[in-house]
């Protein structure tokens, strides 16, 4: 684990992903406001940029914290990954598992590219 977030903020970016193998990754996106806010998530691979349509968007309920698996989308051992909240704060987290989830580890974002 790392250290928490200080705020909320509209950008975060999210390193040192891996959706292939027997690594598993997660982003974790808070919504802390009282309102919905919407979301483009975006995946940077070593086969370049990939933006599913279902996540761009992305409906994230007031109060809440929502779950993206990361395989789901891309299948690479080198992927990042970018959160873009349209009209709202949020704060994200990378957790990325192995070996049938016994190890692991998990991360804030950085808000500006590191």
């Amino acid at each position: 684990s790392s250290i928490g977030a200080t705020s909320p903020s509209n950008v975060w970016y999210l390193a040192e992903g891996a959706a292939a193998g027997e690594f598993e990754t997660f982003l974790l996106v808070q919504n802390p406001s009282d309102s919905p806010v919407h979301a483009n998530i975006s995946f940077e691979t070593d086969q370049g940029e990939v933006a599913p349509n279902e996540l761009q968007g992305v409906e994230l309920p007031a109060r809440s914290r929502s779950t993206f698996r990361v395989n789901d989308y891309v299948s690479t051992y080198n992927d990042s990954t970018h959160v873009l909240a349209t009209d709202g704060e949020v704060v994200c987290e990378r957790a990325m598992y192995w070996n049938n989830r016994i190890g692991g580890h998990s991360s804030v974002g950085y808000t500006s590219n590191p």
